[in-house]
Order: structure tokens, then C-alpha cells, then sequence
């Protein structure tokens, strides 16, 4: 083992090296200088998996650059990941996953969510409504009122009003409706139904999702093993607007 394998080891070094003073303000300092010498030598699970492919070399293709959204980790049988990526406009895409073999077949999926819309019943709304029943002549016609002359009187909107004999109460009911909106799942790929690679061209921007599942294991020894799973999003270049950018750079 080397010396700052082990951080508590390296504390009693350090601390038989160079006594902790009494000062509070040197035993501050003492603490400062362990935690720069111990922490940077601490390496992440993302990092160590990222140096361990795992990946058949073949899958990788000639041209997909691999470099800029895959992410690495380590995982025990049964867990399931979710991670987000941006597919760019006019780009080739290859996505796949690579693991430990102690792992089995590590399954992924590749999806996005999009919008639903519908109109659906809000709720029902009952009135009830009072019906004028206007008084009629003997030939069944209503009667109009007359002002001082013996004319029609109008309303407002030159309509004719009628004598009323009496109010009829009629019941109504209304639909009153809203829509509503819900996001979905829509698969664009599933490694489950037979092929172990995701290819795609893109002809616009979008951003996806991509499920990541360690399959579960009947063997005890390996229900808390932990290993490496790497989610390799690779991309070609086509648009050429953009390599004369990257090469400005």
C-alpha cells in the first residue's frame, strides 16, 4: 500500500512529522495542509470507471467522437439510472453502454418526453332558468303591450314585448371543459427487443433521456457488488458551420 493510500495513516505521519502547537492558529493550518495532501489523491468512481473500457473496440466505429456527453459510474444489480443528453441538428448518433461483465447485460433505453394535449370535462354545471309564457289571442298569437296610442311597445333592440301570463322553470345543463396537458414517454429505442446499439441522424436540436438497468442477480455475492458502467454518447459532425468554428478555436 502506498503512504496516502490510506488517510489516517498519513495523519499520524504527518503528525509525528510536525507536532501540532498549541496555537490554534498552527493547529488550523496542520489540519489545511492534510487535507490538500489526502483529498487530491482520492480519485472518483466516475474517474476510475472512465479509465477502465469495458467497450468492444469495434462498437466505437471510425469517426464518433465519444468525448463530450458520456458519463461513467459504478452500480450494483438491479439499479436503474437516468441521464439526460442534447442530440444535436446534423449529427450522426451512436449510444450504447458499456460494463463489467459481472454486471450481465447492462439494458438501456433512449426517450423523450412530449406533450399531450386534450380537451376533458371540467365539471357539470345544473341551472335552472325562469321562461316567460306570454298571453296569447284566440288564434294562439302572443299579445303585445300597447303604450298610449295603441302601438307596440319595443325594447332597446326594437323587438316587440309581449304580455307575460306567467314564468316556467326549466332546468339546464352545462359542460364546462378544460384541457389538459401531460407529458409522456415516447421510446425511440429499447436494447431489450434484440440490438445492443442505438444509431440515429438528427435533423434538429432536442434533448433526450436515456435509462440505464443493471440486470438483478441471484447470486449473493454480487447483490452488493459494485461495478463499472460506462453511457457512451458518441456523435459525427456534419454541419459545416461548425467544424469551421471548432477549428477557429
Amino acid at each position: 500500500m502506498k503512504l496516502f493510500d490510506n488517510p489516517v495513516g498519513a495523519s499520524l505521519v504527518f503528525a509525528q512529522l510536525f507536532p501540532i502547537n498549541k496555537s490554534p492558529l498552527k493547529g488550523i493550518t496542520f489540519i489545511l495542509i492534510i487535507s490538500m495532501l489526502c483529498f487530491p489523491l482520492t480519485q472518483s468512481n466516475a474517474q476510475l470507471c472512465k479509465t477502465n473500457q469495458y467497450c468492444k473496440v469495434e462498437d466505437f466505429g471510425k469517426s464518433y467522437d465519444f468525448r463530450g456527453q458520456s458519463t461513467y459510474g459504478k452500480y450494483s444489480p438491479g439499479d436503474t439510472c437516468k441521464v439526460q443528453a442534447i442530440l444535436y441538428s446534423g449529427n450522426d448518433i451512436r449510444i450504447m453502454t458499456c460494463s463489467e461483465p459481472k454486471l450481465g447485460q447492462v439494458q438501456f433505453k433512449v426517450f423523450k418526453m412530449v406533450k399531450e394535449y386534450r380537451r376533458i370535462v371540467d365539471r357539470i354545471e345544473q341551472k335552472e332558468n325562469q321562461i316567460p309564457l306570454f298571453k296569447t289571442d284566440k288564434k294562439g298569437k302572443p299579445i303585445p303591450k300597447l303604450d298610449d296610442w295603441g302601438k307596440p311597445l319595443r325594447d332597446n333592440y326594437g323587438d316587440i314585448i309581449f304580455e307575460i301570463a306567467a314564468y316556467k322553470k326549466v332546468s339546464t345543463v352545462d359542460t364546462v371543459w378544460k384541457i389538459e396537458r401531460k407529458s409522456k414517454e415516447l421510446i425511440l429505442f429499447d436494447s431489450r427487443k434484440g440490438s445492443r446499439i442505438y444509431n440515429c441522424s438528427t435533423t434538429e436540436t432536442e434533448p433526450i433521456m436515456i435509462e440505464m438497468i443493471v440486470p438483478k442477480t441471484n447470486d449473493p455475492k454480487l447483490r452488493t457488488y459494485k461495478g463499472c458502467v460506462g453511457i457512451m454518447i458518441g456523435r459525427i459532425f456534419h454541419t459545416t458551420s461548425f467544424k469551421s468554428f471548432a477549428k477557429s478555436e
